[in-house]
């Protein structure tokens, strides 16, 4: 009998060493990492979100770009009393604003009336005019106009850049999130078959316990081992649970209603050990010397720089006087010949006395730009640090997996030197639960170790921007 409980005993399932092996689940229960991932990329209200940044910045620059638009003008005044007109006014016209800020204009303008302003008498058939309007010194000099537009293309640059970060983001919270969930799930595999054995190894012993075969007390030992098990599996399938709840958090259908995971769903099994992984990540770490000619965080502070420098030179501006000059040239609308004879000019100048407003909002301006170089200078400084904090627990994560691969396998090694010292009768069951304890503790280990390196991959990713498409650097055009 006691040869019965022995191979009840040796030949209970042992927990395959690698995380990854064991049953197959059926292919339509299984999310895959890169299943997942598109799907929150594709429908994820914050991913939809971030396409409206690009709207925005679209909106923006076609919003600037109606100060150019070309404006058309009509009016008519009308005065009766009396069986008399005092008045008759007739006035349209077509205004082009330009780049440069020189304004041109066409107009016609017909007048009739008894108590008409002597001023404003016209040939019987009307007058027309062909005009400029020349800003002689402020806009000649600070072209307002140029630089609006520079500033709602550096903002629609922006809004691209800004579409990067929180997609970036996102796709980071959504990996971290799966590799946690999958993580849980291997841990539950372990505790599943750990439970499985200890339950087995259970009726062994009570089998031959009540043949007289073993103390009874060593059932007590048996019992105990299964009831510590299951207490551990509750906690791992509760770990599970709230993990496929929180990557259900990322799940929306295409109509944009979300989704939530079943209890059953299983993430993709992943290789224990990729060789290939270490060396694909430092083929895409670049130089860190460059960072601010490709990286979204430093290009926005850069971008902001921009902005602020056309919004000086505006500021700028203001601070000089402004002088106009019209220049009209008259003709008769029935020839439509004007000459250098026919004109109409007119001049005028504005200038504030004192210009404290503008020389303050000139200050508050230079202010913002240093306040922008400091931290442009901080933000380089620290995104070399977090790119090389990343890479360093990337490296160290990979290395260790090999060192629980080997503690793992040791542990395996130990039980099973265990288990055949209590066939000869030289060991107790106390001591082979002992050693099942600690070989499923390395197995754990094992598996933090494999899906810490994966969390690693995804924070160095995360710090490089290696996700998505490209982005517009602040000289683009």
């Amino acid at each position: 009998m006691l040869r019965r409980l022995l191979i009840g005993l040796f030949f209970l399932p042992i927990p395959g060493l690698l995380y990854c092996q064991g049953e197959q689940t059926a292919p339509d229960a299984v999310l895959t990492y890169q299943a997942f991932m598109n799907l929150v990329r594709q429908y994820h209200p914050a991913a939809l979100g971030a396409e409206l940044l690009v709207e925005e910045g679209n909106a923006t620059v076609m919003g600037t770009r109606g100060q150019f638009d070309p404006r058309l003008s009509a009016s008519s005044k009308d005065k009766n009393f009396g069986d008399q007109t005092y008045y008759n006014l007739i006035d349209a016209g077509l205004l082009i604003p330009t780049a440069t800020g020189i304004d041109i204009s066409a107009g016609y303008e017909q007048t009739s009336g008894v108590y008409l302003n002597p001023e404003r008498t016209l040939p019987e058939k009307g007058q027309m005019a062909l005009g400029v309007t020349i800003p002689a010194l402020h806009q000649l000099i600070i072209n307002e106009r140029k630089l609006e537009m520079q500033r709602a293309r550096l903002m629609q640059q922006a809004s691209l850049i800004g579409r990067r970060v929180l997609l970036n983001k996102l796709l980071f919270d959504a990996a971290i999130a799966y590799w946690k969930w999958s993580g849980s799930w291997q841990k539950l595999r372990v505790y599943d078959e750990a439970v499985s054995a200890a339950r087995q190894r259970l009726l062994a012993t009570q089998e031959s316990a009540e043949l007289g075969d073993i103390a009874t007390i060593d059932t007590v030992e048996a019992r105990t081992q299964v009831q510590q098990f299951e207490i551990e599996q509750l906690d791992a399938l509760l770990k599970y649970q709230e993990l496929t709840l929180k990557v259900s958090n990322f799940l929306w259908d295409p109509n944009g209603q979300p989704l939530r995971l079943d209890f059953g769903a299983q993430p993709e099994d992943v290789p224990v050990s990729d060789d290939a992984s270490l060396p694909a990540l430092a083929g895409i770490l670049p130089e860190i010397e460059g960072l601010s000619a490709w990286h979204p965080e430093l290009l926005l502070t850069l971008n902001k720089q921009s902005q602020l420098e056309a919004e000086r030179r505006i500021k700028l501006g203001k601070t000089l006087p402004k002088i106009k000059v019209d220049m009209v040239l008259l003709a008769d609308p029935t020839d439509l010949q004007p000459t250098i004879s026919d004109y109409r000019l007119g001049a005028g100048v504005q200038y504030p006395i004192f210009t404290r407003r503008e020389r303050a909002d000139l200050n508050l301006t230079d202010l913002k730009l240093r306040q922008v170089a400091l931290d442009l200078q901080f933000k380089q400084q620290k995104q070399e640090n977090d790119i090389l904090t990343a890479w360093y627990k990337a490296s160290n994560t990979f290395r260790q997996i090999g060192g629980f691969r080997n503690q793992t396998n040791n542990f395996l090694t130990l039980l099973e030197g265990e288990q055949e010292k209590f066939f000869l009768g030289q060991s107790s069951l106390f001591l082979v639960n002992a050693r099942e304890v600690k070989y499923i503790k390395s197995r754990l280990d094992f598996i933090d170790a494999i899906f810490k390196f994966e969390q690693a991959k995804e924070q160095l990713r995360f710090e490089l921007f290696s996700r998505g498409e490209g982005v517009i650097t602040p000289n683009a055009q």
